[in-house]
C-alpha cells in the first residue's frame, strides 16, 4: 500500500501562512432564490474565510454558481461557519421571500 496524501495540504508537509491580515465585510443576498451570489472570490492566498448569516432564515453555502437546496451545505438562520479553508469561489443561495445578510471574516496571508 502506497503513501495518499488526503485532499487538502498537510500542514507538517506544507504549513498553511500566517493571516497578515484580514477583512470584514457584508454582502446581501437577493431574495427569491433563481441564483446563487458569489460572496468571496477565488484567492490563493486567502487563509481562513468565515460567514455568518445576519437574517432568520435558512441560506446554503457552496464553491460553485449552481448550488441550491440540494446542492449547498446549509447555514441556519442567526448561524456561522468557521473556518473555511477552501480558497475557491464562494457562492450563497437562499429562497427566503426577502433579501438577507450575510457577514464574512476573510483572512489572507
Amino acid at each position: 500500500m502506497g503513501f495518499q496524501l488526503a485532499s487538502f495540504p498537510n500542514s507538517r508537509i506544507k504549513p498553511r501562512p500566517a493571516t497578515s491580515q484580514a477583512t470584514t465585510i457584508q454582502v446581501t443576498i437577493p431574495s427569491g432564490g433563481l441564483t446563487a451570489t458569489l460572496v468571496a472570490a477565488a484567492d490563493p492566498n486567502r487563509t481562513y474565510a468565515n460567514l455568518r448569516n445576519f437574517s432568520g432564515a435558512d441560506m446554503y453555502y457552496g464553491y460553485a454558481n449552481t448550488i441550491n437546496a440540494s446542492t449547498g451545505m446549509l447555514l441556519k438562520g442567526l448561524e456561522s461557519e468557521d473556518d473555511i479553508a477552501a480558497p475557491k469561489n464562494i457562492y450563497v443561495w437562499q429562497n427566503s421571500g426577502a433579501p438577507i445578510t450575510v457577514g464574512l471574516d476573510i483572512g489572507q496571508g
